[in-house]
This record gives C-alpha cells, sequence and structure tokens, in this order.
C-alpha cells in the first residue's frame, strides 16, 4: 500500500464562538491538517483534523458559589450543564486539485466543571459534533460523500 501526502489550500476557516451563560466565551476550531491517499485494492482516502480551543473569561465570571480547585477536569469535576448560544459559526472549507472539503463544527453541550486554570478561570468541558464533507470537484452534479464524525469523547477546553 503507498501512502501520498495531498496538497491543499485554505479558502475559509477559523473558530465558531459560543457565549455561554456564565459569562465565558468558548471558542472552537478544527482545522484540516493533512489529507492522504492510500493506494491499495480500495483506494481510500485520510483527512485528519485536530481540534482547538479556548476560553475568554471576563472579570465578572459567574462562579455559582462553587469551591474550586486548580486541575484538568475530567467527567466526574462536571457541576452542570451550561445553556449557551452561537455567537459565530464558521463552516472550514478546504481545496486540493480534485476535491472540496468542508468542516463544520456543531457545540452539542457545555459543562462547568469545579477546576479552574493557573488564573483561577473556571474551566469548562463540552461535547462536540465534527461534520465532514467532500466534494468531488470533477462531478458535473456535484456527487457528494458526507461523513459524519461524532466525537465520541467530551474534549477537554485548552487553557488560555
Amino acid at each position: 500500500m503507498k501512502k501520498t501526502r495531498i496538497d491543499f489550500n485554505i479558502i475559509r476557516d477559523g473558530f465558531s464562538s459560543y457565549g455561554v451563560e456564565n459569562g465565558q466565551t468558548l471558542k472552537i476550531f478544527t482545522p484540516l491538517v493533512e489529507i492522504f491517499n492510500q493506494t491499495d485494492d480500495e483506494n481510500q482516502g485520510q483527512i485528519i483534523t485536530k481540534s482547538t480551543s479556548h476560553v475568554i473569561t471576563p472579570n465578572d465570571v459567574n462562579l455559582y458559589d462553587i469551591e474550586y480547585e486548580q486541575g484538568d477536569p475530567t467527567e466526574k469535576d462536571q457541576i452542570r450543564e451550561l445553556k449557551f448560544h452561537v455567537e459565530r459559526k464558521v463552516t472550514s472549507i478546504y481545496e486540493t486539485k480534485k476535491l472540496l472539503i468542508m468542516i463544520d463544527i456543531k457545540v452539542k453541550k457545555i459543562f462547568l466543571t469545579n477546576k479552574t486554570n493557573d488564573q483561577n478561570e473556571p474551566l469548562l468541558r463540552y461535547l462536540q459534533q465534527t461534520s465532514i464533507t467532500v466534494i468531488k470537484k470533477q462531478s458535473l452534479f456535484h456527487e457528494s460523500i458526507s461523513m459524519q464524525k461524532d466525537v465520541s469523547s467530551i474534549m477537554e477546553l485548552a487553557r488560555n
């Protein structure tokens, strides 16, 4: 089996933003990192992404009278689910010679934890769904191959 890296161009990408009820803003970005074509009996490809996130915490963040401690949050540290709204939604678009690739992120849940970072800012955890759509450019009728990848584990929020 021969594995070949495919070059791509960025048409559009960036962070999606979510306003959280406690006053924090969650920003998430899942860029395309690499594309490979595997030449074998099935002639398959591989798309590699990497999720990145950070939180903006205002001085007047709602702490909900919870006792916090520093550390990395786990599922057992989740205190409650928080309400949130979309502030900015970005669908990332990439292009190869033969394909258009769209990566769309949807945050499903955001959780308050009892953990803080080094600046004593509350750390959040979240559950996201990533949808990757691949469209063959040479197709006249835009044959589309859609693939949904549910992030099975809750992603830990990166510290500022």
